[in-house]
């Protein structure tokens, strides 16, 4: 619900970027059951800390701007 709920309240909050808050909440659905949670955990506080979010926010997009490179590092590594 979590996941769902983030981006939603993203669009609300005008100084906060929603592509950020989106491609977290993507990211925190891929934790689930794997063991990890420190998305799933910054995603929480964003909609539980208003006073927060800035600093949530700029933490979720260093996670986000981290699997984007994961991800280009091993795009075409397997072709």
């Amino acid at each position: 619900a979590a996941t769902v709920a983030a981006p939603v309240v993203a669009e609300t909050v005008t100084s906060t970027d929603e592509s950020v808050v989106s491609a977290a909440a993507e990211l925190a659905r891929e934790e689930y059951g794997t063991g990890r949670t420190a998305v799933t955990e910054l995603v929480f506080a964003f909609l539980r800390e208003p006073d927060a979010r800035p600093q949530v926010v700029a933490r979720l997009a260093d996670h986000v701007d981290r699997a984007e490179r994961q991800r280009r590092d091993v795009d075409g590594l397997f072709e």
